[in-house]
């Protein structure tokens, strides 16, 4: 039994081994396909090969969050190599977090640690997709975040007699943020020939917040009926998007506050046994 992490190692290293000697000559051909070089690393490549000869649909490796958020964040041309590039990397951590496990084991030689590899292979195959979520979420959450100031400058330059289109490019060519690159990314597509519907019905795919949606459906009603009721209703958009940021400001400020009672409520715990143990040791 004490053998057992030993010889799990060894054959598992020599796996390894043998995956990267019998797809060595094949490595020159991946990296001179992919543009990006810089994403590849010699430790991943065997695994990629592996899985890509192997494994016909990576997807469902990953979680649906997981993909679209690698869709978000990388090159569309090129999604499949990234998502194969994931799912690598995901398998590799995994593979060498085993390894290592079982090296740790077999020197301090306790075999009945052996029962948390599975569990370990399972937190690290969806702890991983759960943090590249939470990148994309975070970057949702800033969308949500800088809607009701866009609407508010994008108001305020309609009332005063601007177009929509002139407003938008003065709006998104001022301003960095998160939301103003993704609109101004659909322009530059419209003005590269897409048909301009499609092209803002690109947001609604990475956003599903109501209020953005509500956003780009009032555009595409402009664009079908014009300009007659497009700023009373997006007056009206404005002060919604106003009130959920404030509501959802307040819901933060109270799951902060539910998070510190926890680790309070241990401190005032610690505090009262550090006060009563002498008490209860001197009474005993």
């Amino acid at each position: 039994m004490k053998l057992l992490p030993i010889i799990m190692s060894t054959v598992m290293a020599s796996l390894y081994v043998i995956i990267t000697i019998i797809y060595k000559d094949e490595y020159d051909i991946l990296i001179e396909k992919v543009e990006d070089k810089r994403s590849l690393k010699a430790i991943y490549l065997p695994f990629m090969i592996f899985i890509s000869k192997n494994i016909k649909n990576q997807s469902r490796l990953l979680s649906f969050d997981a993909r679209k958020s690698i869709q978000y964040f990388e090159d569309k041309r090129y999604y499949k190599y990234y998502e194969l590039l994931f799912v690598s990397k995901k398998i590799a951590l995994i593979y060498f977090s085993i390894l290592l496990l079982l090296f740790f084991i077999s020197v301090i030689s306790i075999p009945i640690l052996m029962i948390f590899i599975p569990i370990i292979a399972i937190l690290i195959f969806l702890l991983v997709d759960n943090q590249q979520h939470l990148k994309y979420k975070s970057i949702k959450n800033d969308m949500k975040d800088q809607l009701p100031m866009l609407l508010t400058s994008l108001s305020l330059l309609i009332e005063s007699g601007i177009g929509y289109r002139r407003s938008i490019e003065l709006i998104t060519n001022s301003s960095n943020d998160v939301l103003s690159k993704e609109i101004k990314a659909v322009l530059d597509s419209i003005d590269n020939g897409k048909d301009e519907i499609d092209a803002y019905m690109q947001l609604t795919f990475f956003s599903e917040d109501l209020l953005i949606r509500k956003f780009i459906s009032l555009i595409i009603q402009n664009l079908y009926k014009g300009t007659e009721d497009f700023s009373f209703s997006l007056k009206s958009l404005k002060d919604e998007a106003w009130k959920v940021r404030k509501s959802n400001i307040i819901n933060k400020t109270k799951k902060a506050s539910q998070k510190l009672l926890m680790p309070n409520l241990i401190i005032f715990a610690s505090i009262m046994v550090m006060v009563m143990l002498p008490i209860l040791l001197n009474v005993i």
